[in-house]
C-alpha cells in the first residue's frame, strides 16, 4: 500500500510539473496553442485557473452558434422556435466571450443564430467591432429565422464610419442588402462573395459588384427577389460564378473574361454570354424548357467560350430531334473533353450523338436517363 501511494504521489508531482510547465510558457506561444481550439475548448482552458484566466486569447476561428447556450445544432425545430430569452440569453453570451477573444486581422469571425432585424443594434456592434479590428472574413448566417421577422440589413454605414475595411470573405444568410455607391468601394479588398437567401433588387448586386473587382468567387443562393442577372464588367477577376435561383430567373447576361466556373440551377428564360475566354467548367441545370430553345443556347456556349472543357447539361431536348439528321447544325467544342447530359424529353440521344460528332477531344460521355 505504501508502495502504491508512493507511486500516486509521485505521479501527481509530475502531472503538477507539466501544466507548470505549460502555463509557463511565452504568451505568443499559448496563443498559437489557442488557435488550434474549438470554441468551448478555450473557454473551459479559461477558467482553468486565475493564470489563464487573465491570459489574451487570440483565436484564428470564432464561430458563436447556439452551441454557446447549449441548443443543438441538428435540431431544426427548436432552432425555429428559440423563444425571445434564450435569444437574449445567446445576445449576453457573445458579448461576454467577445470581452475574452481578441480580434485581428487573420480572424474568421462566424454569427449563426436565429435572428432578425428586430436585433440590430446588438449585430451592429459586433460587426462594427469585427470590421474596426481589420477581420478579414465576416460570416452572418441567420438561418432558420421566424417567418415574421424583418431580416437584418447589412450595415454598410459601418464601412463608411471605419478607416477602411480589410474584408475579403463575407457571407450573409437571411439577411437584406440596400448599398449606396458611396459605401460600397470600400468592399473594393473582397475576394468572396456569398449571398443566401439575401434580400435584394439586381441594381443592389450591380453596385457591389462596380467596386469589388477583385471578387474570385461570388455564390448567389435562393436570393429570391433577384430574377435577373447580368455582369458585364472586363475589369473583374471573378472566377467562379454559382447560381441556384429559388424562383425563375428572366435574364442572365454575363460577359467576365476571367470567369473559369459557371453554374446555374434553376429556370430562366434568357442566357447570354460574350468573351467568355477562360471558360472551362460549365453546370447547367435548367427546369423547365428553355424558351429560346437549347440550340441556341449550346452555340453561345460553342461561341464565346472555346477553351469549354467540362459540361454538365441538364434540360429537355426536344429541340434538338434533327440534330442527327443536320449535323451542319450541331454546335463544335474543340475542347470538351468531359460531357454528362440528363435529357429531358425525347430527342436527347439524337442531341447527344450530334455533340459527338462536333467533339474531337471528348474523353468521358455520361448520360443519365431523366424520367422528369
Amino acid at each position: 500500500m505504501q508502495q502504491d501511494s508512493s507511486y500516486k504521489s509521485d505521479t501527481l508531482e509530475k502531472s503538477s510539473d507539466i501544466e507548470d510547465r505549460i502555463s509557463e510558457l511565452p504568451n505568443s506561444i499559448i496563443c498559437y496553442i489557442f488557435t488550434f481550439l474549438h470554441l468551448k475548448e478555450a473557454i473551459r482552458t479559461k477558467v482553468l485557473s486565475h493564470t489563464w484566466k487573465d491570459r489574451s486569447m487570440d483565436m484564428s476561428i470564432i464561430v458563436f452558434d447556439p452551441k454557446v447556450i447549449n441548443i443543438d445544432l441538428d435540431d431544426d425545430v427548436s432552432l425555429e422556435s428559440i423563444p425571445l430569452p434564450q435569444k437574449y440569453q445567446f445576445i449576453e453570451r457573445v458579448d461576454q466571450l467577445l470581452e475574452i477573444f481578441t480580434i485581428n486581422q487573420s480572424v474568421s469571425f462566424t454569427i449563426w443564430f436565429p435572428m432578425g432585424k428586430q436585433f440590430t443594434s446588438h449585430i451592429d456592434k459586433w460587426v462594427n467591432r469585427a470590421i474596426g479590428k481589420e477581420c478579414e472574413t465576416l460570416d452572418l448566417e441567420f438561418k432558420f429565422a421566424r417567418i415574421d421577422d424583418e431580416p437584418y440589413n447589412f450595415p454598410f454605414h459601418i464601412l463608411l464610419s471605419s478607416k477602411k475595411s480589410h474584408l475579403k470573405c463575407l457571407s450573409l444568410c437571411e439577411c437584406q442588402l440596400k448599398p449606396t455607391r458611396e459605401v460600397v468601394h470600400r468592399l473594393n479588398l473582397l475576394e468572396s462573395l456569398t449571398l443566401v437567401y439575401v434580400s435584394m433588387e439586381a441594381s443592389d448586386l450591380e453596385i457591389i459588384l462596380s467596386s469589388c473587382l477583385n471578387l474570385e468567387l461570388l455564390e448567389l443562393i435562393d436570393c429570391e427577389v433577384l430574377t435577373s442577372l447580368r455582369i458585364f464588367n472586363q475589369d473583374m477577376r471573378l472566377k467562379r460564378l454559382l447560381v441556384t435561383p429559388l424562383i425563375f430567373v428572366a435574364n442572365i447576361e454575363l460577359s467576365i473574361p476571367c470567369l473559369e466556373l459557371f453554374i446555374f440551377n434553376g429556370e430562366i428564360e434568357n442566357f447570354t454570354i460574350s468573351r467568355m475566354n477562360q471558360l472551362k467548367t460549365v453546370e447547367l441545370y435548367i427546369k423547365g424548357t428553355y424558351p429560346r430553345g437549347m440550340s441556341q443556347l449550346l452555340d453561345e456556349l460553342s461561341r464565346n467560350a472555346p477553351l469549354l472543357q467540362t459540361l454538365f447539361l441538364t434540360c429537355h431536348f426536344d429541340q434538338f430531334q434533327s440534330y442527327a439528321h443536320n449535323n451542319n447544325q450541331t454546335p463544335k467544342f474543340n475542347n470538351l473533353t468531359h460531357l454528362e447530359l440528363t435529357p429531358k424529353g425525347d430527342y436527347g440521344w439524337n442531341m447527344s450523338i450530334g455533340i459527338l460528332y462536333k467533339s474531337p477531344k471528348l474523353e468521358v460521355l455520361v448520360i443519365e436517363v431523366s424520367k422528369g
